[in-house]
């Protein structure tokens, strides 16, 4: 039986002490919470020094057969503090955070039934604590990969990997979820404005299989889709952002066995395929640089001790980044970025060899 734990530890632990800053935009590794076993799969930054980041970790002499536990760990400026979440069971994973303000930050992620089935699991910080936040149409099924993003206080964007979607705004939740006729198995979703863009992948049975790397646009009455046909059939978006109305980048991969990386950008009408700088092996995730453009992130393919970072420019170009190589660090890649609202401060998460990774420019 799935055992209730109550209020969750999440990890609770020692502050680690911050490494001295960098100089301004240069990137560097910050020492990462302790996560045996486990990973980190989303972060947020409500300030430069004020960030969160969410995953799962197995407990320290456990063995493969027992349940993960969420992770949710909060950088103070001078290290890193496990919070408690409520109403963690057995099998509860965290994917994703944004964050408004200190304040106000958002989570979701998912807890597994005893049928074996995972559900969306949703909370809010309030500054003070962590709490549920369940809308009253709560659904998913066997559903995985939460995404979450925030507009702005009480304007939260939410999806799972099936294609359902709410959104919170003036203090009530809806149902927007991305039918189109068809399965969208979602990747990420991005607040934009007063709506929001999902990417990830088409996949439709009408007698045979049909699938293509897709992303939408909800316009305030449905959704609108936009497939990234620059790219192979295989592809899949793995994220999407919305820089301006007519300036949206995309990322991905190929499914074909090579894992290659792609990078598209859209100008207000159509897809554009945008050369991957030589040496990167893997793009993952994106992130507004405060100064009109954005960043990717991945893996690089030329150096193991650093991950591959981009420099997108409003034109359409893309450029790597120097990150430094880090001890201990090898097989470094970033899986999740997030910039401090009104800032060019990032904050990046992932995985190496060895176990997590966080960086930050800042």
């Amino acid at each position: 039986m799935i055992r209730p734990l109550g209020v969750a530890a999440a990890l609770v632990l020692t502050l680690v002490p911050a490494p001295a800053a960098s100089a301004a935009g240069e990137w560097r590794s910050v020492a990462s919470p302790f996560v045996p076993g486990g990973k980190l799969t989303g972060v947020a930054a409500a300030a430069p020094d004020d960030a969160w980041a969410v995953g799962a970790y197995y407990r320290v002499g456990s063995t493969v057969f027992d349940y993960p536990q969420a992770v949710m760990q909060r950088w103070t400026g001078s290290g890193w503090q496990g919070r408690p979440i409520p109403g963690q069971v057995l099998h509860t994973t965290l994917d994703a955070v944004a964050a408004v303000s200190p304040s106000d930050a958002w989570a979701v992620g998912g807890q597994s039934d005893l049928n074996g089935l995972n559900h969306p699991y949703f909370i809010h910080w309030n500054g003070t604590a962590w709490s549920e936040a369940r809308p009253p149409d709560w659904e998913g099924g066997s559903a995985s990969g939460g995404s979450v993003d925030a507009a702005g206080p009480g304007d939260v964007w939410v999806s799972n990997s099936l294609g359902h979607v709410w959104h919170l705004t003036g203090g009530t939740w809806r149902t927007t979820d991305v039918r189109l006729g068809f399965e969208f198995q979602t990747t990420r979703i991005r607040a934009a404005g007063t709506g929001a863009w999902v990417a990830g992948r088409h996949q439709h049975w009408d007698g045979t299989w049909s699938s293509y790397p897709d992303t939408a646009r909800w316009d305030g009455t449905a959704w609108v889709e936009h497939p990234v046909a620059v790219w192979p059939d295989t592809a899949t978006v793995r994220d999407v952002l919305p820089v301006a109305s007519g300036d949206v980048w995309a990322v991905g991969r190929t499914a074909d066995g090579d894992d290659t990386p792609l990078l598209a950008r859209w100008d207000g009408t159509a897809w554009h395929n945008v050369p991957v700088p030589a040496g990167t092996a893997s793009l993952t995730s994106l992130a507004p640089d405060g100064q009109g453009g954005a960043y990717a992130a991945g893996k690089a393919a030329d150096t193991s001790g650093a991950p591959a970072v981009l420099r997108l420019g409003p034109g359409g170009t893309a450029t790597r980044v120097a990150v430094p190589q880090s001890a201990g660090t090898p097989n470094a890649e970033l899986t999740a970025l997030a910039t401090a609202p009104g800032t060019g401060t990032v904050w990046g998460v992932g995985t190496s060899r060895l176990g997590t990774l966080v960086m930050t420019n800042h």
